[in-house]
């Protein structure tokens, strides 16, 4: 699910007027009030999206390069076709883990992307916590729109960001966090939304099947 399509259903559902241009913030104020409503829009989405994905990558046509190693396997998938959902917005990549758990993968990959972020230990923690949720987590669908949510910095980010140590000091409550989740589709897929890509997890047999979906539109 790409941020566009989130607008585009909301749009369709009456909750907005039209999908607005992304330079404009806030919505009006009586936007999404209703905070299971917004939930339910964001998780309907995200099925339908895994639904195309997952028959996207069961077509081995699809398929642009296999890298084989040990304990995994990689296969890279075209971008280049027209059909949702891969298409020029999107680049999936598959890995195959062999004999990894949800769990085990979940916690590496957590592992990485804080090591590796770009935004204050602290939001990239509320993101993609270290201890794994047992159900659906929406981290930011909670508060309203314009909603200033306060950071804690480390000292090292304090000393980064002294310059404008203001700006870095708070969180304030968008559209696209709202659609930052970690859902459970069933006992052995979860998904994980993010700003730039989002991961799918699913369990096969032993082996872990992890898809990692770019989205550039929002590059």
């Amino acid at each position: 699910m790409t941020r566009r399509d989130f607008f585009k259903t909301m749009a369709c559902v009456g909750l907005i007027n039209s999908v607005p241009s992304y330079a404009v913030f806030p919505l009006p104020d009586d936007t999404f009030k209703d905070k299971e409503l917004r939930k339910r829009v964001i998780k309907k989405d995200i099925l339908s999206f895994v639904k195309e994905v997952d028959s996207y990558i069961a077509n081995d046509s699809h398929i642009k390069e296999i890298h084989n190693a040990k304990d995994s396997k990689e296969i890279v998938y075209h971008n280049d076709d027209s059909t949702i959902p891969l298409n020029e917005w999107h680049t999936i990549t598959r890995t195959i883990y062999y004999n990894k758990t949800l769990q085990e993968i979940y916690a590496m990959k957590q592992a990485e992307y804080i090591a590796y972020r770009d935004d204050p230990l602290s939001i990239a923690q509320m993101i993609y916590p270290a201890k794994m949720p047992t159900k659906d987590y929406f981290p930011f669908i909670e508060f309203d729109i314009g909603t200033k949510i306060p950071l804690l910095l480390t000292e090292e980010e304090k000393q980064r960001y002294k310059e404008d140590l203001e700006a870095f000091s708070s969180l304030t409550i968008d559209e696209y966090l709202w659609t930052y989740c970690i859902l459970w589709l069933d006992s052995h897929r979860m998904y994980i939304t993010m700003y730039y890509y989002d991961y799918y997890f699913k369990q096969v047999g032993k082996d872990l099947h992890f898809i990692k979906i770019i989205d550039h539109s929002t590059v």
